[in-house]
Parts: C-alpha cells; sequence; structure tokens
C-alpha cells in the first residue's frame, strides 16, 4: 500500500478508537477511586455515630462486666474457717474484700449464714446499709459505715461459728448483695427482712463458703 494511503487509513482508524480508549481509563480511574473509598471507610475506627448505628461491631461492643467477687485472706472458698474465727478461738469475725462491684449500685449487704444447724438455718451476721466505696471488712469488726441487723441469738454483732454436735462438719456461707436502691428499715433488720427487702433490687451476687467441725 503506497505512503499517502497508508496515513489515510490511519487517520481514519483514529478517531474511532480514541474515545474507546478514554471510556476505558476513566473507567478504570473510578474503579481504583471507588476502591480506595471502600478500604478506608473498612479500616476506620468507629466513632460514636457508626457505632450507634451498628452496636454489633466488634469494636463498639463493650467488654462484659466481671462478677462480683467475695473473698477472705482467712479462707478459700470452700475450705475451712480458722479457729481463730470460731467459738474455740476468739470469735472474730474473718476478713473479708469485694470487687466489681456494679456501677449503679446503691448499697451492700452481707449475709453470713450456717444452713446446716440442725434445728434449721441460723444467722451469724447481717451487715446493711454498706456504702459500695468500701470494699473489705477488716478483721474482728464490720465494713466502715455499715450497719448490723440481728442474728438468730438476737445480737447485733457477730455469731461465731459453734456448730453441734460435735464432729459435724457446717458450712458458712457469707454471701454478699448488691442494689439498685437504698433498703430502709424501722428497726434493726434479721436476716429474714434483708431478703424480702431485696427481692426485685439485686443487681449482683457473690457468696463465700468456709466449713468448719468442732473436735
Amino acid at each position: 500500500m503506497p505512503r499517502t494511503q497508508l496515513l489515510g487509513a490511519r487517520a481514519r482508524l483514529a478517531p474511532r478508537h480514541r474515545p474507546a480508549i478514554s471510556t476505558l481509563a476513566l473507567f478504570c480511574c473510578a474503579l481504583l477511586v471507588s476502591n480506595a473509598a471502600a478500604a478506608s471507610h473498612a479500616n476506620r475506627r468507629p466513632g460514636r455515630a457508626s457505632c450507634r448505628h451498628h452496636p454489633r461491631r466488634p469494636r463498639c461492643r463493650k467488654p462484659p462486666a466481671l462478677p462480683m467477687q467475695l473473698t477472705s485472706t482467712a479462707f478459700a472458698n470452700g475450705g475451712s474457717v480458722p479457729s481463730l474465727y470460731t467459738c474455740s478461738g476468739q470469735s472474730i469475725s474473718p476478713p473479708l474484700a469485694w470487687s466489681h462491684i456494679p456501677t449503679r449500685t446503691r448499697e451492700l449487704e452481707l449475709l453470713v449464714t450456717d444452713p446446716d444447724a440442725p434445728s434449721g438455718p441460723v444467722s451469724h451476721w447481717v451487715l446493711h446499709d454498706i456504702p459500695p466505696t468500701d470494699h473489705h471488712a477488716p478483721q474482728g469488726s464490720p465494713p466502715p459505715g455499715a450497719q448490723q441487723g440481728v442474728n438468730t441469738f438476737g445480737t447485733q454483732s457477730y455469731l461465731p461459728p459453734c456448730p453441734i454436735p460435735p464432729g459435724s462438719i457446717h458450712h458458712y456461707t457469707f454471701e454478699l448483695f448488691a442494689t439498685n436502691q437504698r433498703l430502709n428499715f424501722s428497726s434493726p433488720p434479721h436476716d429474714a427482712d434483708i431478703r424480702a427487702a431485696l427481692k426485685g433490687h439485686i443487681l449482683a451476687t457473690a457468696r463465700l463458703i468456709g466449713t468448719y467441725a468442732l473436735a
């Protein structure tokens, strides 16, 4: 083909291919921009508005609250109560500590009972109106700011373990309750009064059990 005819053919083909090349380039650029925007959105840490609309996203979920715990440095849960804290020793209350109190707690209640007594459950210690800011009961005394109720023997004090008959193992249950409102009593409450007032107002509970048997 002569050179002049070849140049003319190229000139006629060029306009047809230019729009196709231009359209393909624009499509590729748009695709790249779209992918970059999607990647940026996916990697962006969700803010308050995003978490409000997508609360189930892993980054938006709040960590689960830890369960309330009640412990003692004198004995482990399920372990034997040292004789120091029983009628065979000095009859003083053991040291107690608690943690992970719910944020909406208005007050705490602590009940100590012996469910293994032959005549029925015996109340050993009734504590109420414990401020949620208190996190321990020192050895030999109630928590600071707490009020003492009435135990089975009619005293507002700690009743030490003294199981009968001798040789029988009793399980002394220390129960801590977190409440969502203040519990009001016209007179020092008994164990049953506390339990009745707790209905419908418990935020969390914790339990510690100690065993003891007279030789």
